[in-house]
């Protein structure tokens, strides 16, 4: 993304991002947690992940998108997905 710019992100009735945009709020994430800056290698849980890389997760989703904090749930248990698919 070009500095200073974010994804807009929508959601529908069903709580799931919708639009033109789903598929790259669902790249970041995946980004993220496959990356050792946040997500450390020897880390195979997702709840082993220390909270500060965590909340540093959702800092750097909330810095690349508009997403409201009333989503951070949702984000966060689909990085956890995310992260258990990347580690099998």
């Amino acid at each position: 993304m070009p500095p200073g710019k974010r994804i807009p992100v929508e959601f529908n009735d069903m709580r799931q991002p919708k639009g033109d945009h789903a598929s790259k709020l669902a790249n970041l994430c995946r980004s993220i947690v496959r990356n050792p800056n946040y997500a450390p290698l020897q880390v195979e849980k997702w709840n082993d992940i220390p909270n500060q890389a965590k909340e540093m997760m959702w800092k750097y989703i909330k810095e690349h998108t508009d997403v409201a904090e009333e989503w951070r749930k949702w984000i966060m248990q689909s990085m956890a997905k995310k992260f258990r698919g990347h580690i099998k």
